[in-house]
């Protein structure tokens, strides 16, 4: 019959997603010098993508704060299925200053024949943090006694760890 109805329009608001999500939850930490640097996966939330992708844009190692500290700091980003990006976010690591001392293993005192050498051993040294310790001579004495025609022969060693913690 060739009538024709009015026009009908239909729209739709297209929601495009221009939120980037955020990177939370791993907080900077402090452990000692022996133990093993684990950073923490930091969570990511974002208002539309379930499960944005996480990924770590720069692991750095610093030394310091002190003489003897290590800095270790990660850094990641976030992106989701629309392409938004997170701020960077990090976690720093501080490996604690060693402040403690290398001991030195008592080793025998002993007697020397007549006119034989005096031949001391050197004391084995442990430190918490240095796995190897320098060990060095303070002194070697020789004195008279404690009988008629002995001599006692005395040396004294000290360690040092590579923070400068020295044996008593």
């Amino acid at each position: 019959c060739g009538n024709v109805s009015e026009p009908f329009t239909q729209s739709f608001v297209e929601v495009v997603d221009k939120t980037a999500p955020v990177v939370s939850g791993a907080p900077t930490k402090r452990i000692g010098c022996g133990a093993a640097v684990v950073f923490d996966t930091p969570s990511v939330a974002d208002n539309c993508d379930p499960s944005p992708q996480l990924s770590v844009i720069s692991t750095t190692v610093a030394p310091g704060p002190g003489p003897c500290d290590s800095s270790y700091t990660r850094r990641w980003v976030a992106r989701d299925a629309c392409g938004n990006s997170s701020e960077p976010y990090s976690q720093t690591i501080y490996r604690s200053v060693d402040t403690l001392a290398p001991t030195l293993a008592p080793v025998p005192s002993g007697m020397v024949a007549c006119n034989q050498p005096v031949v001391f051993t050197q004391p084995q040294a442990t430190d918490n943090c240095d796995p190897s310790p320098s060990v060095s001579i303070v002194s070697t004495t020789v004195t008279p006694g404690p009988g008629a025609c002995e001599y006692t022969h005395t040396r004294s060693w000290v360690a040092q760890d590579a923070c400068g913690n020295t044996s008593g």
